[in-house]
């Protein structure tokens, strides 16, 4: 069987602690990926793999995005039509509940940005359906790739996506 040497770094010298050894084969090492590329490939499960977080997130957008939607709602009451904006949509969960929300006969214009084409594209298989399901003429999806955070790591850039005819 592969051990491996567990090793502790002084300011002098190097000291071993202890071998272990993996009763299950081989030791896998760490492996750091760009962040984009870690999105794309925890695309395929990302609605089904048990995170917490998302949990939490379904919990509290049971109330909260109704009751924002409410006064979206009634803020453009002598508008035909509400834009609305999913920024770092990923797989389309919260932007399938954009898109269900009852606008009242209003033609709805969703927007999903994110910075992961391989959530854009579970997204994209997600929401075709839905948008079947509804009046085509009443619902419009546009999902597109971009930097949501251009600032993040260009300071001085401009804070909005670089997405073309955003409105």
């Amino acid at each position: 069987s592969d051990s491996t040497l567990d090793v502790q770094q002084t300011s002098k010298h190097t000291h071993p602690i202890y071998p272990t050894t993996s009763s299950y084969g081989p030791s896998n090492s760490v492996q750091h990926i760009p962040t984009q590329a870690a999105y794309d490939q925890w695309a395929s499960v990302y609605d089904t793999d048990g995170n917490m977080l998302q949990a939490i997130d379904d919990l509290e957008l049971q109330t909260l995005l109704p009751n924002f939607l409410s006064h979206v709602k009634n803020s453009t009451a002598t508008e035909q039509e509400v834009r609305v904006l999913d920024l770092g949509c990923g797989t389309g969960r919260n932007t399938e509940k954009l898109i269900r929300y009852d606008w009242n006969g209003k033609s709805v214009q969703a927007t999903g940005l994110d910075f992961s084409q391989g959530m854009l594209d579970v997204a994209a298989k997600k929401l075709s359906p839905l948008l079947e399901e509804k009046d085509q003429r009443k619902v419009g999806l546009r999902l597109e790739c971009c930097d949501c955070f251009p600032t993040v790591n260009s300071p001085s850039a401009s804070p909005l996506p670089a997405v073309s005819s955003l409105q």
